[in-house]
C-alpha cells in the first residue's frame, strides 16, 4: 500500500508515522508545508536532504514540500489542487491527514480527494483552556470530517465529546494511541551529556501549558534540590507574562523562539527530567519525545496525558 501523509504543522508526528509504516513494508510519501521547514531554520532543499542524510526517514520515503500563501489567502487553493494532483500521479492508495486546529486548506483537500480513501487525525479535537472552540474552527472540523472516510483521535477520552460535537457514527471514528517517537533523536549531532538536575519545559508557550505554575514552584524546587536548573525552550505569548514571576534568574535558562530540530534534540538529551504542568491537554508529542530520549516525566493528570504515563515507571502524575 502507498500511503500519503499530509501535514502543515505536525511534522514530527508525520516523520514518526512514515518510519513506522516503512518498517511495516508500506510505501510512504510525505506532503509538507514549506513554512514548517523554514521555521526549523532550514531551506526546503536542506531540510529534505537532512531527513535522508541523518537517517530520519528511509530513502524509500518521498518528500514533497509546498509553499502556501497566508492562511486566508484564496490562492492557497492552487497549492491544494497541486497536492491533490501529485497524489494521483504518485498513485497513493490512502491519504492520512494530520490536522491541527484551524487549518482550512487541509479540510478543502479532504473534500477534493474523491477516488482515494481519506483518514484524518484530529490532533487537538477538543479545545484547550484559553483556546475556545470558535465557530471558525468548528466549521473547518466539520468540513474535514465530511471529506474523511475515518476520523482518528489519539486519546480514549476524546471519542465521546468528538462524536457528540460532530455527530460522527461509531464506524467512522476510532481511537489510536500515538506511537513511539522515533525520529527526534536522529537529529542530534555528536555526543550530548545529560546534565543532572536539569528540568526541561519545551514547546508552544500557550496559557494551557501551565508555565506559570512551574515558575512559581521554582523556590520550592530549590529548597529540595538546590542545584536544580529549569530549561525553558519554545515560543508563545505566555513567556513575557511569566518571565515577570521569576524570582531567581540564575535558576533558569530560557531559549525563546521556534526551536530547530538539532537544538531540540540537544535540549532533550541534556535534560534529566521533562515537565508538563498543563492545565488541560489532548495528547502530547513532548511527552513521547521525552520517552524517546529516555527521560522521565512529571505531568498533570489532565486530558489524555494519564493514558501515556505509567505511574512510577515512566514518570509521575500530579
Amino acid at each position: 500500500m502507498h500511503v500519503g501523509l499530509v501535514t502543515l504543522t505536525d511534522t514530527d508526528t508525520a516523520l514518526d508515522l512514515a518510519n513506522a509504516l516503512s518498517e511495516a513494508g508500506e510505501l510512504v510519501s510525505l506532503y509538507l508545508s514549506e513554512k514548517a521547514c523554514l521555521e526549523l531554520n532550514e531551506t526546503p532543499a536542506g531540510y529534505r536532504s537532512n531527513l535522508y542524510d541523518k537517517g530520519v526517514i528511509p530513502l524509500s520515503c518521498q518528500v514533497n514540500i509546498y509553499r502556501f500563501p497566508r492562511m486566508r489567502d484564496p490562492r492557497s487553493i492552487k497549492v491544494v489542487i497541486e497536492i491533490c494532483q501529485q497524489m494521483y500521479r504518485d498513485q497513493v492508495d490512502l491519504v492520512h491527514i494530520l490536522a491541527g486546529p484551524a487549518e482550512p486548506w487541509l479540510a478543502v483537500l479532504a473534500c477534493l480527494i474523491r477516488s482515494i480513501p481519506v483518514v484524518t487525525t484530529l490532533i487537538v479535537p477538543v479545545a484547550n483552556v484559553g483556546d475556545p472552540l470558535s465557530i471558525w474552527v468548528e466549521l473547518i472540523n466539520r468540513l474535514l470530517i465530511s471529506g474523511s472516510n475515518l476520523v482518528i483521535v489519539n486519546g480514549q477520552n476524546q471519542i465521546i465529546p468528538v462524536q457528540s460535537q460532530y455527530k460522527i457514527p461509531d464506524h467512522r471514528i476510532v481511537h489510536i494511541p500515538l506511537g513511539a517517537r522515533t525520529s527526534s533523536a536522529k537529529w542530534i549531532s555528536g555526543e550530548v551529556q545529560e546534565q543532572p538536575q536539569t528540568i526541561l519545559f519545551f514547546g508552544r508557550l500557550a496559557f494551557y501549558k501551565g508555565l506559570e505554575f512551574l515558575i512559581r514552584a521554582q523556590p520550592l524546587i530549590a529548597q529540595q534540590v538546590p542545584e536544580a536548573r529549569i530549561l525553558i525552550a519554545g515560543f508563545g505569548d505566555e513567556l513575557a507574562r511569566c518571565r515577570t514571576m521569576i524570582s531567581d534568574e540564575s535558576a533558569f535558562e530560557i531559549h525563546e523562539g521556534v526551536v530547530a530540530s538539532e537544538l531540540m534534540a540537544n535540549f532533550f538529551a541534556r535534560a534529566s527530567l521533562v515537565v508538563l504542568p498543563y492545565i488541560s491537554a489532548s495528547t502530547s508529542g513532548v511527552l513521547l519525545t521525552a520517552y524517546e530520549f529516555g527521560k522521565p516525566v512529571i505531568a498533570t493528570n489532565v486530558g489524555s496525558l494519564p493514558e501515556y504515563v505509567v505511574e512510577g515507571f515512566t514518570g509521575l502524575l500530579i
